[in-house]
């Protein structure tokens, strides 16, 4: 028997795999592993599963998954890999022989690579760490639903694993491979902006590479983030690297690289930069959508003085920045000079500054760290010289503004800009609305994740489990990442699942991919009255309703809510519907917001005191 827990969730017996699918039962599993040879309280795994609501039921079930779990033991081995699960007055203890569980091999590894190290054999303790490094899999317990007790331990697997990447990059800095270090070392500090080890030992690996500016750089980016996110100046330790940079002499080879920098700020770089995301490994549908964008972007009928721009809008889940990053590589072909890409919002009310923005897109340009101005104006007029004379194609994701947008466009007309949002913010571009797949495009998405042979197997589940989705590639995804990752599970199973709209944006959550985060980031980006009208109107008897229908619901004038509505519609967590062919303009929620809209009016008036009350009362208080 073999026992994975730094990746997915996986038990294997003679090759075969028997990793239990329930999502609950999974939990059980990876606490117990996880606390292997100790006691695990029933209290604490009850906690582990349900928090502080757990139901009448709790204990039984509980035992019911502890049986499940001992029937794939006894299934598994008798021998000396046997598994032992044990019950006790308080709680359960699992006995797990140490060479069948991935941690306690990397363990193992981390432990004698140290030894090595601390004995002055880097060469050995180098190997030895990648070797543990190599068993992850992936984020540890990433296909495991986690509460607070699971996601403490996940915390943890994952500092281990940062401390043994110290430890093997410590090892071949003292071997001289700091060359080899620098690209690794850079995207782990942009992963861990806050990490002061890692920024120190990207400083000593440029610096003995010969590249003393860059390392003089990575000083002041980190101090920089120090300073804005914490107060904090950075630690002694980091100071001492960075003065000891600064009063050396310029290495070998510093020269040449600061004369390559100035030949890249000129135009004359030894590649283009192609920083757009691979496309969607099956994309489909929006058709017309792409022949919207491409036309825009390299059609005919342009006035040739202004930035082609493309504005793709759309609600929630819907895929914007899927059809942006599959269009830009369809297209990619027709800016020769290179394409570029940025996030514009990592989180709700949390916009990215420009600045940075720029100050990435110009070192991709082959600009030289020190010569990117401070100032946002003269740093958009630098952008817009270097972009002059190349035809380039910028993908800007998720914006939130115009004014965030306006000095990160380039400075050449035959350059494109595609702009995703969840609202038209720009005027002048070529406006691309993207809406819900069709039955047969939601059909035809499922198949390529789980197979065609499965899909057609279940017909009408998986046209059921299209309408659940209310035809959202985000929404049809996530089902299908599901599907996939459970090939016993059969489609109508999972329809019946969906079909509990109270638990059906929790089934929409798998691996990262969580519908329901999406809406939470448009709903933070309404201010409160715009909230409160989102959440009382997801319980309008027929779910349309007119603005005069709105009002008398709200206790509120029409032209007190129709900007109002406006605003709903303009972020997209409310539509316009053609209702009956009356001219009167009648709104309504796509199914999963309103679902959405109804967990919120729910937590709000659970929040008020009142966890029993039925929300449809507030529409008259």
């Amino acid at each position: 028997m073999q026992m994975r827990l730094l990746g997915p969730l996986e038990l294997m017996v003679s090759g075969r795999t028997v990793t239990p699918s329930a999502p609950r039962l999974r939990q059980v599993l990876a606490v117990l592993l996880l606390r292997r040879n100790t006691l695990v309280q029933t209290s604490e795994l009850i906690d582990e599963l349900w928090g502080t609501l757990p139901p009448p039921s709790a204990i039984p079930t509980l035992q019911t998954y502890v049986y499940k779990l001992r029937k794939i033991f006894s299934d598994g081995s008798a021998g000396p890999d046997a598994v032992k699960l044990r019950t006790i007055p308080s709680g359960y203890t699992i006995e797990v022989p140490g060479d069948i569980l991935d941690v306690s091999h990397f363990e193992r590894f981390v432990k004698a690579g140290q030894n090595l190290l601390r004995e002055g054999r880097p060469e050995e303790a180098a190997d030895t760490l990648s070797r543990g490094l190599a068993i992850w899999r992936g984020p540890a317990l990433v296909d495991v639903e986690k509460g607070e007790l699971l996601s403490g331990q996940a915390t943890r697997l994952e500092e281990s694993r940062l401390r043994a990447l110290e430890l093997r990059i410590e090892a071949d800095l003292q071997l001289g491979r700091h060359d080899a270090l620098v690209g690794e070392l850079r995207t782990l500090s942009v992963e861990q902006p806050l990490h002061e080890g890692l920024h120190a030992k990207l400083m000593v690996a440029l610096h003995k590479a010969g590249r003393r500016y860059e390392a003089l750089e990575a000083y002041r980016r980190l101090r920089e983030t120090l300073v804005e996110e914490l107060g904090l100046e950075p630690s002694l330790e980091v100071r001492r690297i960075h003065q000891e940079v600064l009063s050396s002499e310029e290495p070998l080879g510093g020269r040449r690289q600061t004369e390559r920098a100035v030949a890249q700020s000129r135009g004359r770089q030894p590649y283009a930069p192609a920083q757009v995301p691979p496309s969607v490994t099956r994309f489909i549908g929006h058709e017309k959508e792409l022949r919207l964008i491409e036309d825009g972007l390299v059609g005919g009928g342009h006035d040739g003085a202004s930035v082609r721009v493309v504005s793709i809008s759309g609600m929630p889940g819907v895929g914007k920045t899927a059809l942006a990053v599959h269009a830009a590589h369809r297209i990619r072909g027709h800016f020769p000079d290179g394409q570029l890409f940025a996030k514009l919002c990592e989180a709700p009310r949390s916009p990215a500054s420009p600045s940075r923005v720029l100050d990435g897109f110009l070192r991709a340009l082959g600009v030289p760290p020190e010569w990117i101005p401070h100032d946002l104006e003269e740093c958009g007029k630098l952008f817009r010289t270097c972009t002059a004379d190349r035809r380039m194609l910028i993908v800007l994701d998720d914006a939130a503004s115009a004014a965030q947008v306006e000095h990160l466009m380039p400075g050449r007309a035959q350059s494109g800009v595609i702009v995703t949002n969840r609202s038209h913010i720009m005027p002048e571009s070529q406006a691309v609305f993207l809406g819900s797949l069709h039955m047969d495009e939601g059909i035809d998405l499922l198949k390529g994740i789980v197979g065609a042979q499965r899909v057609e197997g279940e017909k009408r589940a998986a046209e059921g489990i299209i309408r659940a989705c209310g035809g959202l590639p985000l929404a049809i995804r996530v089902v299908g990442s599901r599907l996939a990752a459970t090939p016993g599970l059969p489609l109508c199973g999972l329809v019946r699942e969906l079909h509990d709209t109270s638990m059906r944006l929790d089934y929409l959550r798998f691996q990262g991919l969580d519908l329901r985060e999406r809406y939470h980031s448009s709903y933070e980006g309404l201010d409160k009255q715009e909230q409160s009208v989102f959440r009382l109107l997801s319980v309008v008897d027929d779910g349309v309703f007119s603005s005069a229908k709105a009002a008398r619901q709200l206790d509120m004038t029409v032209a007190q809510v129709e900007p109002l509505l406006a605003r709903l519609v303009e972020k997209h967590l409310l539509q316009v519907w053609q209702h009956d062919g009356r001219a009167e303009v009648h709104y309504g929620f796509h199914e999963l917001i309103k679902l959405y809209a109804r967990e919120r009016l729910e937590q709000d008036a659970r929040e008020a005191g009142d966890p029993a009350a039925d929300p449809t009362a507030r529409l008259q208080g």
